[in-house]
């Protein structure tokens, strides 16, 4: 347990440092996950109805 208290001590500035980056990064992530899943989904949905109007004007084509 001394060893870790020491490690602490001396090498504070650095864990801090590494904890800080290791936080910032993990709520990035989070973050672009999130907004990847959105244009994802947004995506898929436009392409269901750019699907359903490509099928619609074919429809009025063959009719014609």
């Amino acid at each position: 347990m001394e060893e870790i208290v020491n490690l602490f001590v001396n090498n504070g500035v650095a864990v801090a440092v590494v904890v800080y980056f290791l936080m910032r990064d993990w709520k990035f992530n989070d973050e672009l996950h999130k907004t990847l899943t959105t244009l994802i989904d947004t995506v898929d949905a436009l392409k269901d109805m750019v699907g359903i109007h490509e099928t619609a004007t074919k429809r009025k084509k063959e009719e014609v």
